[in-house]
């Protein structure tokens, strides 16, 4: 059956998916997105992301290439929320123009957190650094 086909790899669901959509058959081309989406999620949970079998960059660049709104709506998704371990994969320089700009302004966490969180380190390092000294001097 159809489904039993969708229990295969990420790599197996693409190529279905791929013959899928050369065949008009949308009903299936929706269904090995969400199996796909599933596959990344699950592997994403099960270790590091750095270390990822799927390449998620390959599947967002298919997807728009095929006009696969759902699965390109992930994978943008994905790239966004583990922004700083996805960007450390090799495939991560295929990133470019309007998805970059996407992922990069969606991303987590967002820049002015981190700006905030540099200001924040640094003014707790100072203030640590004040009572020091005013304990050395009073002590």
């Amino acid at each position: 059956s159809i489904i039993s086909c969708l229990n295969n790899t990420e790599e197996n669901l693409v190529d279905i998916m791929t013959l899928a959509h050369s065949w008009s058959l949308s009903r299936l081309v929706s269904m090995c997105e969400q199996k796909i989406a599933k596959e990344v999620e699950d592997e994403a949970k099960s270790g590091s992301l750095s270390k990822l079998s799927i390449d998620v960059v390959g599947l967002l660049l298919t997807a728009q290439d095929m006009g696969l709104e759902q699965l390109e709506k992930f994978c943008k998704h994905f790239l966004s929320v583990n922004y700083e371990e996805m960007k450390k994969r090799k495939e991560w320089s295929l990133v470019k123009g309007e998805n970059l700009e996407y992922v990069e302004k969606n991303r987590y966490p967002p820049l002015s957190y981190i700006k905030e969180y540099q200001e924040y380190e640094k003014e707790k390092a100072r203030r640590e650094n004040v009572v020091e000294k005013a304990q050395g001097n009073g002590g």
